[in-house]
């Protein structure tokens, strides 16, 4: 998979995942919340998380919210 550099580029990858449930998007940064019957994240999709994201982006979890941050808003 490519590196995802684009907010869209993010946007559109998150909405393809059958586990978000809703994309959210501000001026800081992208919200995925993870679907109620997702119980746990498996650390290999964490990790594919963090390699295809540009390094201007990273990644926090929060129970049921994966944010997506910019540096240098």
């Amino acid at each position: 998979m490519d590196k995802l550099k684009s907010d869209i580029e993010i946007i559109d990858w998150l909405n393809s995942l059958e586990w978000i449930e809703e994309v959210i998007v501000s001026r800081v940064e992208i919200v995925g919340k993870i679907g109620l019957r997702t119980n746990s994240m498996d650390k290999q999709i964490f990790n594919l998380m963090n390699t295809c994201m540009d390094n201007r982006y990273y990644i926090l979890l929060d129970r049921k919210l994966i944010c997506i941050e910019r540096f240098n808003v």
